[in-house]
């Protein structure tokens, strides 16, 4: 519901809910004096009391290019602010002018009660994730999951084939890999399934379909998988639907790294301590090599000294991540503060979010049920995930393993793996044209020889060829969301 603070009002507190994708949008009328603030973006963004064009905040596209991330309560506009998960603001006034005052909240990992899982629980949990489904649902619209061969979709389609009606469901699954798999559980569960493919696009088609598309985008996104909700299977999803996602509870139920991840962010003790040459070089290779403990958790973006050559009003955000953690925590618990509340949250969570916002879908995350939420909090540590063989969600693996028969260990952990790179490289001309011509950038001649070389390293095949496509990936998208969105004072 849309609400209005103005110099006559009451103090508000408003809070933020845990580990939640939903958040509280608040945009400030300067020239009016009042708030206007409401838990729906779109019925913010269609009010006649906020502004149909927005000026960027060059702070927050400094940091979306540094990190691929903007940090609430900051968004990409000036004067508008996000209450997302750890976040708290207070409207207040001096009795002429309204004014808003953020907090973080630090207590979410504190006071565990430390409390044992027994069998029993297992149906509460499953009755959790369909309950969620079921009160934010869109009664009108099908029911498509996105699922992989891991644990969390997988606790979702089961909780579904129990508590709904299986035949409801359709699971959507893109990697070749993990089709199999996940087809063999749709069959034994009752659920539909439908492999995901992006199919040949032509340049002109690939160019009017994402130009229209980014039209109509308010926030910006990062993920490498973000053009995919587009071109699957012909426009599949560019219609309104329920859309399902098993993201959302890394973060509270144990935030555990790869095996490559850990030991690199181990030696980044000892190799941290040259970070101070990234100010002079913008070398991909040193600039990973070098970089601090807490970039390992998935902070990805452009070289410092890239930034600075390039975007205009360009401030340094790249020590904002430092003071997000205790000097106590260890890196599990650095990657929970970090990638659970920033990179996923807001980059990986949003990608879903942004595209709904286009379609007018409904994004649905049952992992953030608040009850759920409350519920692992509490749990020992020794029941969600082992330190030692850096093993996570050993309760999910437990309730899976009795009802599907799958021993997840086995298939072990897949990451999704959207060929963004096709689609990039096949498209190559158009996506030099939209970066070249976006007006966030001042020196155009070093712009150009910083998208030259990122390309010539994508071609190859070396240590630094992936990174290399995925920030030409980023630029890519910011530039496109920039140079079409319609909601973008210029």
């Amino acid at each position: 519901m849309l609400k209005i603070f103005n110099h006559k009002s009451e103090i508000i507190q408003i809070c933020h809910k845990k580990f939640s994708p939903d958040a509280i949008y608040i945009y400030y009328n300067e020239v009016k004096n009042f708030f206007v603030y409401s838990d729906n973006l779109k019925e913010l963004i269609d009010c006649d009391l906020i502004p149909s064009k927005f000026e960027i905040n060059n702070q927050s596209i400094s940091h979306l290019f540094l990190t691929s991330i903007v940090p609430p309560p900051m968004t990409v506009y000036k004067n508008l602010f996000k209450i997302g998960h750890g976040i708290k603001a207070k409207l207040f006034s001096d009795g002429k002018k309204v004014k808003i005052k953020f907090c973080e909240d630090t207590t979410i990992f504190k006071n565990k009660l430390e409390k044992s899982y027994n069998d029993s629980d297992e149906e509460f949990i499953l009755n959790k994730l369909y309950e969620e489904i079921e009160f934010k649902k869109n009664k009108k619209y099908d029911d498509l999951l996105f699922q992989s061969s891991g644990k969390d979709s997988n606790m979702i389609a089961l909780s579904y084939s129990m508590y709904g009606r299986a035949n409801d469901l359709t699971c959507l699954t893109y990697n070749d890999e993990e089709i199999y798999y996940a087809k063999k559980i749709c069959n034994k569960i009752g659920v539909k399934h439908i492999s995901l493919k992006i199919p040949h696009v032509n340049h002109v088609e690939f160019e009017n379909n994402l130009c229209e598309y980014m039209s109509n985008l308010f926030f910006p996104n990062t993920d490498n998988a973000f053009l995919g909700y587009q071109f699957y299977n012909d426009g599949l999803l560019n219609h309104p639907f329920n859309l399902i996602d098993g993201m959302g509870n890394d973060a509270y139920i144990g935030h555990i790294p790869k095996k490559t991840e850990y030991r690199m962010q181990f030696f980044s003790n000892f190799f941290s301590k040259f970070n101070f040459l990234t100010n002079f070089t913008n070398s991909i290779l040193i600039n990973e090599l070098f970089k601090k403990k807490f970039y390992w958790t998935g902070l990805v973006g452009l070289p410092l000294l890239d930034n600075k050559n390039i975007l205009k009003n360009f401030n340094d955000e790249s020590e904002f991540y430092e003071n997000k953690f205790d000097n106590s925590d260890d890196y599990f618990s650095i990657r929970a503060k970090i990638r659970g509340r920033y990179v996923d949250l807001e980059k990986f969570i949003t990608k879903l979010q942004c595209h709904c916002q286009i379609i007018n879908s409904n994004a649905i995350f049952p992992w953030t049920n608040p009850d759920l939420i409350n519920y692992f909090l509490d749990l020992d540590e020794k029941f969600l995930f082992d330190r030692k063989q850096l093993k996570n969600k050993l309760i999910l693996r437990k309730i899976l393993d009795k009802h599907l028969d799958i021993n997840f260990d086995k298939i072990g952990k897949k990451d999704f793996k959207f060929d963004y790179w096709k689609l990039m490289s096949e498209n190559e001309v158009f996506v030099r044209k939209e970066i070249s011509s976006c007006s966030l950038f001042s020196n155009k001649d070093y712009l150009k020889l910083l998208i030259d070389k990122l390309f010539k390293n994508s071609y190859k095949n070396n240590l630094i060829s992936n990174r290399s496509k995925t920030l030409l990936n980023q630029i890519f998208q910011i530039c496109l969301w920039y140079n079409n969105s319609q909601f973008i004072k210029k």
